[in-house]
C-alpha cells in the first residue's frame, strides 16, 4: 500500500511538474514572439526613418541643383551627313539682366571644352546644338556669365560611341578546309540588321545596300556588294560576303543607309 501510495504521488508530482514546464515554456514562447514583434516593430520604424531621410537628401539636393532637369537627342543631316546632339535643359532660377548662357561641350577623351551660345525657347527653357562624331561620348556643362560672374553646371551626359549597337552588328570569320590544297583561306563577313525598335534619332537608319572595297595584302582586288537575305525572324535582316584568299583580307566596308547617309566599318578579319 505505501508503494501504491508513493507511486500515486510521484505521478501526481510530474503531472503537476509537467503542467508547470508547460506553462513556463508557453511563457517563454509568448516572451520571444513579443521580442520578435518589438524587434520587427523596430526594424520597420529604423527602416522608415532611412527612407524618409533619404527621401529629404534627395529633396534636398533637387532644390539646391540649379539646373532642374535635361536631355539630349541625337540628329542626322542627310544632306551634310553631319549628327548633331540638341540639348535641352530647364533652369530653376535665372537672372535675366545682362546674362548669357552657353553650352559647353567636349569629347570624353579630351580636355579641352568647346562652347554654342545657347537659345531662350521660353520662360526658364533653354536648347543649344552641337556637331558630334558616333565614335565618341561626350560631357556637357551650362554656362552663364554676366555682371555678378561666372556660374556652370555638370549636364547631360551624351553617348555616341555605341550609336549604331541597336542598327547592326558586325561578325568577322576566317576558315580552312581539307578539301584545299592550295593553300587558300576561306573568310566571311556577316552584317546582321535589326529592324526592330531603335534608339530616338535613328529611326531612319534602314541599310539601303553594303559594299567593301577588298585587299589582300597590299592588292586592291576589287570593290564587292554583300548578298542580302530574307528578314528570318522579321526583325532581323543578313547581310553576307565571303570568299577565299591566300594572304590577309583587310578593306573597308562601306554601308549605306536610305536616309542618305555613308558609315564605314574597317574589316577585322
Amino acid at each position: 500500500m505505501q508503494r501504491e501510495k508513493l507511486f500515486k504521488y510521484a505521478i501526481i508530482f510530474l503531472l503537476v511538474l509537467n503542467i508547470f514546464s508547460v506553462g513556463k515554456l508557453s511563457s517563454i514562447e509568448n516572451e520571444l514572439s513579443n521580442q520578435k514583434n518589438y524587434i520587427n516593430s523596430r526594424m520597420d520604424s529604423v527602416a522608415s526613418e532611412v527612407r524618409s531621410a533619404s527621401s529629404n537628401i534627395s529633396n534636398f539636393v533637387r532644390e539646391e541643383q540649379w539646373i532642374a532637369g535635361s536631355y539630349s537627342k541625337l540628329k542626322l543631316d542627310p544632306t551634310s551627313q553631319v549628327f548633331t546632339a540638341d540639348v535641352n535643359w530647364t533652369f530653376r532660377e535665372l537672372a535675366k539682366d545682362d546674362t548669357k548662357v552657353f553650352l559647353l561641350y567636349k569629347k570624353v577623351s579630351e580636355a579641352g571644352w568647346e562652347r554654342v551660345e545657347a537659345k531662350n525657347t521660353g520662360g526658364l527653357n533653354y536648347t543649344a546644338v552641337f556637331e558630334l562624331t558616333s565614335e565618341e561620348n561626350y560631357d556637357t556643362q551650362v554656362l552663364v556669365e554676366s555682371s555678378a560672374g561666372e556660374k556652370s553646371q555638370q549636364l547631360t551626359f551624351v553617348s555616341a560611341e555605341n550609336l549604331f549597337q541597336g542598327v547592326y552588328d558586325l561578325n568577322f570569320g576566317a576558315y580552312s578546309s581539307s578539301t584545299q590544297n592550295n593553300g587558300e583561306i576561306g573568310w566571311n563577313i556577316n552584317l546582321v540588321e535589326f529592324n526592330g525598335y531603335k534608339e530616338p534619332g535613328l529611326e531612319s537608319f534602314i541599310i539601303k545596300y553594303v559594299q567593301a572595297e577588298l585587299y589582300e595584302g597590299d592588292k586592291f582586288i576589287g570593290k564587292r556588294t554583300f548578298v542580302k537575305g530574307e528578314a528570318i525572324p522579321e526583325h532581323i535582316t543578313d547581310w553576307q560576303l565571303n570568299g577565299q584568299a591566300n594572304g590577309k583580307i583587310t578593306g573597308t566596308i562601306y554601308i549605306y543607309f536610305e536616309n542618305g547617309y555613308v558609315r564605314q566599318e574597317v574589316i577585322r578579319l
